[in-house]
């Protein structure tokens, strides 16, 4: 197993949550309607990105350097249009992973933080030198995690709170992108790594100042008797 190239966590497991409040609306004095928006991070699992190949086909020891362009940027592998609408990009860093991997105990602790500016303009460069013995062949790999993305909506009003329903269906309205994100670490090894396994567990996010978002009771979602406020934004919005 340790030398999968993929490991997938099959319970898509929450790792990060976010809500940012929208707007508070007052309808008298004593009744107002907040709408906030919530972004979860769904941990997929992550992969060895092969980076690059050596080959030493001499009967003595090569050294080989080579430069590669890296990204520490939250890549939009799908869902570039929920970014543009509800900006979920803003909200991932930083990520806490604790990764059982194959279930003997020893957990894998990560903090991913993604850099919000673009290096279009400055890219980071890094620089591999690797010695290979003779007749041999050598592979770099970057480790990558990726994510699925929800974003969806919650409005505490009339002193309950509840998701919001999709307009004209059943069901909460939710919006879905995959992103992924490269890590710092790096290994390089003498066999190509092959295959995909499941790990074992990962834990799930805890956060204790919004359990009201967590958890939540799904089928009690609704959009009815809200103010003609929320439901102009809610249209505007798509939702």
């Amino acid at each position: 197993m340790s030398s999968m190239r993929f490991y997938r966590d099959p319970n898509e497991t929450i790792v990060h949550q976010s809500e940012t409040e929208l707007y508070t609306y007052w309808k008298n004095t004593e009744m107002s309607e907040t709408l906030y928006k919530i972004v979860d991070f769904h941990f997929l699992g992550f992969e060895w990105f092969p980076l690059h190949t050596w080959i030493n086909t001499t009967t003595s020891k090569q050294h080989f350097e080579k430069s590669y362009l890296s990204s520490d940027e939250l890549t939009i592998v799908s869902g570039l249009d929920v970014e543009k609408e509800w900006c979920f990009r803003e909200s991932f860093s930083p990520v806490e992973l604790n990764i059982d991997i194959d279930g003997k105990g020893d957990i894998e602790k990560t903090t991913l933080e993604a850099n919000t500016v673009s290096r279009s303009q400055s890219p980071l460069i890094l620089k591999a030198m690797i010695a290979v013995p003779p007749n041999e062949t050598v592979y770099l790999y970057q480790k990558r995690y990726h994510f699925k993305v929800q974003v969806w909506l919650y409005m505490d009003a009339h002193m309950q709170g509840r998701p919001i329903r999709k307009r004209d269906a059943q069901g909460p309205f939710s919006k879905e992108a995959r992103v992924h994100i490269d890590g710092d670490q790096h290994i390089v090894m003498s066999q190509k790594r092959v295959g995909t396994a499941n790990v074992k567990n990962v834990e799930k996010f805890k956060n204790p100042d919004a359990e009201m978002f967590y958890d939540i009771e799904w089928a009690d979602a609704d959009r009815i008797n809200y103010s003609m406020k929320t439901q102009d934004y809610l249209h505007q919005h798509g939702a």
